[in-house]
């Protein structure tokens, strides 16, 4: 993994890049019925400004693998509900943040995101859509 970050008066750019390979040994009853390895691999860059002293917000761009062996989805394709959008997520996210007082913030964000690469089947059992939007929101009280 490296990463970097820089900061300039109210501005901050950021930046991240992850390549792992992680044994996948499968065992049943103590016995390896399957395994060998997967390689996730991901990024992301991003850009945030802190427009006052209440208000800031984030542009931020992503990419992840779970296999970069296999970034086009082909080890996903032919197996019913298996797409091969479930190979990638690459997601555009907006955030914004409003420090109400010294002790309350809000915080919203939209991500719009292309590919299901964080997500199991199972999450999904009445499938999945390629393109699909998250909003957020939350609230954080301090005392």
């Amino acid at each position: 993994m490296i990463g970097s970050e820089y900061i300039w008066d109210n501005l901050i750019l950021a930046g991240e890049y992850r390549n792992t390979e992680i044994p996948t040994d499968f065992y049943v009853a103590g016995n390896l019925v399957g395994g060998g390895t997967s390689e996730p691999e991901g990024w992301y860059l991003s850009a945030a400004y802190q427009f006052t002293d209440w208000f800031a917000s984030e542009v931020n761009y992503s990419e992840y693998y779970p296999d970069s062996n296999d970034k086009d989805g082909d080890r996903f394709s032919g197996a019913p509900g298996d797409e091969k959008f479930y190979a990638w997520q690459k997601t555009w996210s907006v955030n914004t943040r409003f420090d109400i007082n010294d002790y309350w913030i809000i915080k919203a964000g939209v991500n719009f995101n292309d590919g299901m690469g964080t997500a199991f089947n199972f999450q999904n059992p009445d499938g999945a859509e390629k393109d699909w939007i998250l909003y957020q929101f939350k609230t954080s009280v301090s005392f």
